[in-house]
C-alpha cells in the first residue's frame, strides 16, 4: 500500500487487509444506471492503519432510443449500435468520491461530478464530451483543498 504524507511517497507494508466491493447495474430502454462501492482496511499492527472508501454512481440515457447491451458473463455494458444513419446520442451523468483515512493523520478525498455527451457514429466509433468539476480535500498532505473544473474529449475507435 502507498500513502503520502506532506508530498512524499511512503510504502506501507501491510500483516493484514481486508477488501470488500458491491457493483449494481439496471438498465430498462434508453436508461441505464450503475454504481459501486469499494471498502479497503490494511494493518501493518504497528503504527499504520490505512481505511479507503470509494463509490461512484452513473446515469445514462440514449436520446435516439438504442438501448446499452450489458454482457452478464463478463459483467460489463457493451457499446451501443447505433439504429440510425446518423448515430446514436447519449447523455451521461456520474458521480465519483474516494476517501482515505492514513493513520488518523492524512485525510485525502475527492468528489468529481461530470456530465457529459456521447455520440455514436456507429458501432465501432465513439466521440465523446466531458465536463468535469473536481473537489478535493487534503490531497496527500500537500493542499487543504484544491477544486478545479476541466472539459475531456475523447474519440475512441474499436477495430
Amino acid at each position: 500500500v502507498h500513502t503520502a504524507s506532506k508530498g512524499e511517497l511512503t510504502t506501507v507494508v501491510t500483516d493484514d487487509q481486508h477488501q470488500f466491493g458491491l457493483e449494481a447495474a439496471y438498465v430498462r430502454g434508453p436508461f441505464s444506471v450503475q454504481g459501486e462501492y469499494i471498502y479497503l482496511e490494511a494493518d501493518d499492527d504497528g503504527d499504520s492503519d490505512i481505511e479507503f472508501h470509494s463509490v461512484y454512481v452513473q446515469g445514462t440515457y440514449t436520446l435516439t432510443g438504442e438501448m446499452r447491451p450489458y454482457d452478464k458473463k463478463s459483467g460489463a455494458f457493451k457499446g451501443i449500435n447505433p439504429k440510425g444513419e446518423y448515430g446514436a446520442w447519449e447523455l451521461v451523468a456520474r458521480y465519483e468520491y474516494a476517501d482515505m483515512d492514513v493513520d488518523g493523520k492524512v485525510d485525502p478525498g475527492f468528489d468529481v461530478y461530470t456530465l457529459g455527451v456521447n455520440w455514436y457514429a456507429n458501432k465501432n466509433v465513439r466521440l465523446s464530451l466531458n465536463y468535469l468539476h473536481t473537489e478535493t480535500d487534503d490531497i496527500f498532505g500537500v493542499s487543504e483543498e484544491d477544486d478545479g473544473d476541466a472539459i475531456t474529449t475523447r474519440a475512441q475507435f474499436i477495430f
